[in-house]
């Protein structure tokens, strides 16, 4: 029995590191997408609130956050209507992001609400 403390210490090893190797760079991916899904829909709300536009506006605005491979799809809803004073504009974004080296994607999404500015001149 002598050395198999060595072993048993190289094959636990290597059950618990190629776990870690393989769940920690979908992890990263999925928490920058979210990232980047906040930013996109926090910033194409802002851009309609204050400009007014549509869905147009708000796919070009989120498609410069968006890294995750791909294009994000944007939906647009305005009460009453975009760019009018007092508008609610919600903005949301999704994405799907590949879980390389696993097989598969994970859809992450965020919607942002902005309020237009009543006082601001257009």
């Amino acid at each position: 029995m002598a050395g198999s403390a060595t072993v048993e210490f190289a094959v636990l090893a290597v059950l618990l590191v190629v776990p870690v190797t393989l769940a920690v760079p979908p992890a990263v991916r999925i928490y920058a997408a979210q990232t980047q899904a906040r930013s996109a829909a926090a910033a194409a709300a802002l851009q309609l609130a204050r400009e007014g536009g549509g869905e147009g506006v708000a796919e070009q605005v989120a498609s410069r956050y968006w890294r995750s491979g791909g294009s994000p799809d944007v939906t647009v809803a305005c009460r009453p209507a975009c760019g009018t004073p007092g508008a609610v504009v919600r903005v949301r974004v999704a994405g799907a992001v590949p879980l390389a080296p696993a097989p598969g994607s994970v859809t992450v999404s965020y919607a942002h609400e902005q309020v237009a500015d009543r006082f601001v001149p257009r």
